[in-house]
């Protein structure tokens, strides 16, 4: 005898999701995780600013999918300056880091890495659902390039090394 789902158990919204959604709920969880990290940590003004003007632009993302100039070349380069400053300000990466050490690092990391998994939606949306968000996706890898050294930066404040993984020469082994 087949099984039938009660109609009552479906859910319309997910038989009929599209990148575009997916992109628009990951987004907003990123935003959740940067509002706990912000309440459980404390930053200078300058870090606290950026961290707020990335989770707002978190929200925007989710109304790019139906506004594609919420997100603009002008966010674009203010978050590549974001992640050129923060670059300069930590050692040089050797390889790939461990998501460990501080806890708000740690937690930077997740965000780093769900931020990832955005620009993955993003892709998709774009080559496959023929949405029009020119620098959406470059600002997508900006914003998770500006949060891996992010938490670089958190953990060598907190006094913690950062754990390497592997060097670049040993993974090309």
């Amino acid at each position: 005898m087949e099984k039938i789902m009660p109609e009552a158990w479906r859910c319309p919204c997910l038989e009929n999701a599209s990148k575009a959604t997916e992109a628009s709920i990951t987004s907003d969880e990123i935003a959740s995780y940067l509002g706990n990290l912000l309440a459980q940590t404390s930053f200078g003004n300058h870090e606290r600013e950026s961290l707020i003007r990335c989770q707002m632009y978190h929200m925007q993302i989710m109304g790019v999918i139906s506004e594609p100039e919420l997100i603009t070349d002008k966010d674009l380069e203010w978050i590549a300056g974001k992640y050129v400053e923060i670059r300069d300000m930590v050692k040089p990466v050797t390889g790939y880091i461990m998501p460990s050490g501080s806890v708000p690092a740690t937690m930077m990391h997740i965000i780093c890495a769900k931020t990832r998994f955005l620009a993955r939606y993003v892709y998709l949306m774009i080559a496959n659902e023929n949405k029009k968000c020119a620098p959406l996706l470059e600002f997508v890898n900006m914003l998770s390039n500006y949060y891996f050294y992010f938490a670089i930066w958190l953990n060598e404040q907190a006094g913690i090394d950062n754990s390497l993984y592997k060097s670049f020469s040993q993974l090309r082994k």
